[in-house]
């Protein structure tokens, strides 16, 4: 879901402002991806989002 999110979010965002940086639009596309499989991991809706947390999801 990630994926999708930042692939089509940063696509319309860029046509917008009238062209799409592509190479923009991928790498934003594969940081959703990323934080999207890391949910399980960080597990922030236990309510608990210490300092150990905090610094793997700035490492994500």
């Amino acid at each position: 879901m990630g994926l999708l999110i930042g692939f089509i979010g940063h696509t319309l965002t860029d046509l917008t402002w009238g062209a799409v940086w592509w190479s923009w639009v991928i790498a934003d596309a594969f940081y959703g991806l990323a934080i999207g499989l890391s949910w399980k991991v960080l597990a922030i809706e236990d309510g608990s989002f210490g300092i150990k947390k905090i610094v793997l999801f700035n490492v994500i």
